[in-house]
């Protein structure tokens, strides 16, 4: 029966063709490493953000009033909501860890070198969309983090050069936070893992055509490749088990880790908290805005730091 129907599928389309070329006899350097395994945890990961951000998205509520209590909802009512909400906040952790190690061992191996650089191009277009997605969401539980995490984030959009103030209100929406900048955020988040899915098959593609590279950074003859299937799936699978024992661990013991305290407290735009930082990811762009010199200048009482006035901030009432 199941032949009939890959018969009747290929007649009409080349499914099985397909198959061979890109994935069961697509030929492998023999001499990849574990770390050629992490281009695989990223699509898994993808999969795994999308499929737990779609189940989200049926019970969140993105609107100013509603948005906290909706997460809370989740949480404590929704049958495995607080499961749904861990594997997508601990995924979106796990989903940039391993996105760095890709990327470190792209330039370790100097996999970006001719003629791969369309691959590399492809990569930091995404890593940027990311970025994009996961800033975006971060203001969707608004909580206090989410809430003044934003209001910074957007404020270091004023260094644009003479549209800096137009810029920043095109993002929120308003002239300040608000609801919508919530109800705009929602709908780019939702949006931008179906554009990155056509980044990644864009890279894929790439790939593909150029053939992968590998640790000796000399592309091998054909008679030294071996088919990706069952050597290099196995591998994957491998792998992913192993990756998976520590991110269910985070996900069922530490999930907290990856959640600010300060957001478990609804936003109030009268009270600051104590400090207000980004999610690890976003470290180094925090460090370089902040030495940066569209981030920092000094004008008297008037000092920028991290892109939102000092007097403009207000304190806790």
């Amino acid at each position: 029966m199941g032949g009939r129907i890959v018969d009747w599928i290929d007649r009409r389309f080349p499914l099985t063709s397909f198959i061979k070329h890109e994935l069961t006899e697509y030929p492998t350097p023999r001499n990849l490493s574990i770390w050629w395994n992490f281009g695989f945890f990223a699509g898994f990961m993808l999969v795994l953000q999308m499929l737990s951000g779609l189940f989200l998205a049926m019970h969140y509520k993105p609107d100013a009033q509603l948005a906290f209590a909706s997460v809370e909802h989740i949480m404590r009512d929704v049958n495995y909501g607080w499961l749904i909400r861990y594997l997508h906040s601990t995924g979106a952790s796990a989903f940039f860890a391993i996105i760095y190690i890709h990327m470190a061992r792209t330039l370790y191996y100097g996999s970006f070198r001719a003629p791969r650089e369309l691959m590399w191009w492809t990569g930091q277009i995404l890593l940027l969309s990311l970025m994009a997605t996961a800033f975006m969401g971060y203001l969707l539980p608004w909580g206090q983090m989410s809430f003044w995490g934003a209001q910074v984030i957007t404020n270091l959009f004023r260094a644009t050069p003479f549209i800096g103030d137009q810029v920043v209100i095109w993002l929120r929406g308003d002239f300040s936070v608000g609801d919508a900048t919530l109800t705009r955020f929602y709908a780019l988040h939702f949006l931008f893992p179906f554009l990155i899915c056509g980044l990644v098959a864009i890279h894929l593609v790439a790939l593909h055509f150029v053939k992968s590279s590998n640790p000796s950074g000399i592309d091998l003859a054909d008679k030294d490749n071996i088919p990706f299937h069952p050597y290099f799936t196995s591998k994957d699978f491998l792998g992913l088990g192993i990756f998976l024992i520590v991110f269910c661990a985070a996900v069922f013991f530490r999930p907290e880790w990856f959640i600010e305290a300060a957001n478990n407290i609804p936003a109030n735009p009268l009270q600051t908290p104590p400090h207000i930082a980004p999610e690890w990811y976003f470290l180094p762009l925090r460090d370089f805005a902040r030495d940066s010199r569209f981030a920092r200048r000094g004008r008297g009482h008037d000092i920028i730091h991290f892109g939102v006035r000092a007097d403009a901030v207000p304190r806790s009432i």
